[in-house]
């Protein structure tokens, strides 16, 4: 199966001198998390996410409207074309981590996107897709980076329940103590 045929073809871009403000105002409108950057020609010169806009919020300690998508920005893209396969796109978006790959045409300019939650919808219709890969795929992308952050998992499960893991999952080195809640604690804030 190709790219073209999962990809969104209606993408909303921005460009690098508009404010974060601006971009914000994309993301809620269209109700999406990235937004790639073009230039005066509609050639991909970034991506902005909505996590590039909080951490640029909190170190900056400016209003959004005094920031320029040039400064919070990736510049490091990774694409993909309409023609390619997507089984590499996943084997991409596994690679490196990434949720969502901007689809560009030879001359680098925006066609579409191409995300993670794409792969998901195409399997329930297509078997085509092993459900297996988008798995490992998906945990690899989600899942804890050893070198940043610790992800601790806390599943409870009903009785016949299957958990399958794949064995490609990195294991943290050491597991964080676990704290309990008193059942006042609890009752608390589960009434929320």
């Amino acid at each position: 199966m190709k790219v073209e045929a999962m990809m969104k073809r209606q993408v909303q871009t921005c460009r690098a001198d508009q404010t974060l403000n601006e971009a914000v105002q994309v993301f809620w409108d269209k109700d999406c998390g990235v937004v790639p950057v073009v230039d005066g020609e509609e050639k991909l010169v970034g991506i902005l996410t909505d996590r590039d806009v909080a951490v640029a919020a909190y170190f900056r300690g400016e209003s959004l409207k005094n920031v320029c998508v040039a400064d919070a920005m990736g510049r490091n893209v990774l694409t993909v074309r309409k023609s390619d396969d997507v089984e590499d796109a996943l084997e991409l978006m596994r690679t490196h981590q990434v949720r969502r790959l901007p689809v560009v045409d030879p001359d680098g300019r925006v066609e579409g996107i191409l995300s993670l939650s794409d792969f998901f919808h195409a399997a329930v219709k297509d078997e085509h897709l092993k459900p297996k890969r988008l798995v490992r795929a998906f945990a690899a992308i989600c899942g804890w980076r050893e070198d940043k952050r610790t992800v601790v998992f806390d599943i409870e499960l009903q009785p016949k329940a299957k958990l399958e893991v794949p064995t490609a999952l990195p294991t943290p080195k050491s597991k964080p103590a676990k704290a309990k809640a008193s059942k006042s604690t609890r009752s608390k804030s589960s009434a929320r």
